[in-house]
């Protein structure tokens, strides 16, 4: 059976099969509000094969938007896309919350509209992450949050 793409939404509709333009409608008019306070704060793409309901581990990329800093992508809920050249270290931690905890992310992690369209990309084509960037766990970079 062929794989089907999934979104879920910041609200928490499912979507199979989602149109490219629209997910790229998403990405480049995502506002504040569509990730606020008063939604799960993340969106996903993943696979199914059978039910849209039903997860089975397979690979997803979680991601997220914040007015002042871009795109929080999270790969196979672990690996954050960071650019090669740039040393795991950041003193600018943001906190967002995902489910209603808070997430706290070193701004090094974020990506612009268009990197995010490009990683969302690949990861519909290849689901695997974009060798543009460097995927590093959270906790192999040096940031301090209260």
């Amino acid at each position: 059976m062929a794989k089907k793409l999934r979104y879920k939404s910041a609200l928490g509709d499912r979507i199979s099969d989602p149109s490219m333009d629209f997910l790229k409608d998403i990405i480049f008019n995502a506002t504040g509000p569509q990730w606020d306070k008063d939604t799960s704060g993340d969106s996903m793409l993943d696979f199914y094969e059978d039910n849209i309901r039903l997860y089975k581990g397979d690979v997803s990329l979680i991601f997220f938007y914040d007015e002042l800093y871009g795109f929080f992508l999270y790969y196979d809920v672990s690996l954050a896309p960071v650019k090669h050249d740039i040393t795991l270290k950041d003193e600018t931690v943001v906190e967002h919350f995902v489910g209603g905890e808070p997430m706290h992310i070193p701004s090094i992690c974020y990506r612009t509209k268009e990197e995010a369209w490009n990683i969302i990309e690949y990861f519909i084509q290849t689901e695997k992450p974009l060798e543009q960037f460097r995927w590093v766990l959270l906790s192999k970079i040096d940031y301090v949050y209260e």
